[in-house]
């Protein structure tokens, strides 16, 4: 048996030493496995933060363009609406025109026509330099209204010196309105003229028409059109 150089003491202390070494490192590698797993949670932890908050980035933005999304429908709601709105607004004052329009026809309508006593002036000037033949004054003898404005270009004939001649003509036979007969002479197309226009200064309105080759005007006053 060969005998161990060292003596007891050195073995113990170099059986210490290795035991202090094994031990610092088991020390070292359980820091070490600790410092990894660490390190190994750091990443997690920051790949989770990255996540989560990439997600919340992402969550804002959909919320973001949903909110636009809502605003845009809103406002494309709120134009459909007012134009709407308009559109009734716009019939509902078209209708009002029309029904006013309407009630002031009706209201002339109802109305006799009549020669302003304002208005001879101008009637007057109008027939000043027609030429002086005599007008026959036709009216319907049933008519109150187409007699009592046949008597009125009476008056205003007589005013103007202007001959004429008065006749009654049964309905049907007479046109609604006023017709202007004359021959188709110049004196008789002249003073026809000068008629309808002082009629029309008046604001009623009357037709023309050409009767033969003669020197013949003529008024016919029939009912109210």
């Amino acid at each position: 048996m060969v005998k161990s150089p060292c003596g007891p003491k050195t073995a113990n202390r170099i059986t210490r030493s290795a035991t202090r070494r094994k031990i610092q490192q088991k020390s070292f590698m359980t820091w070490w496995d600790s410092l990894e797993t660490l390190s190994r949670m750091q990443t997690v932890v920051a790949i989770l933060i990255f996540v989560l908050g990439g997600t919340a980035l992402a969550v804002k933005l959909r919320a973001d363009d949903l909110k636009k999304q809502a605003d845009t429908r809103k406002s494309v709601e709120r134009a459909r609406l007012d134009q709407e709105l308009q559109e009734q607004t716009r019939i509902a004052l078209q209708a009002t025109k029309e029904t006013q329009a309407s009630a002031q026809k009706v209201a002339l309508a109802a109305q006799p026509r009549r020669l302003l006593a304002e208005k001879l002036p101008a009637m007057l000037a109008a027939l000043s330099g027609a030429p002086k033949l005599e007008v026959a004054l036709s009216t319907s003898p049933v008519d109150e209204e187409a007699r009592d404005l046949t008597g009125q270009i009476r008056s205003v004939l007589n005013s103007a010196q202007i001959a004429h001649s008065s006749s009654s003509v049964m309905q049907p036979d007479l046109p609604a309105g006023i017709v202007v007969s004359h021959g188709d002479t110049p004196e008789a197309a002249a003073l026809a003229d000068a008629i309808s226009k002082a009629i029309s200064i008046a604001g009623i309105a009357s037709t023309m028409e050409t009767k033969g080759a003669t020197a013949f005007v003529g008024v016919f006053v029939g009912r109210k059109p």
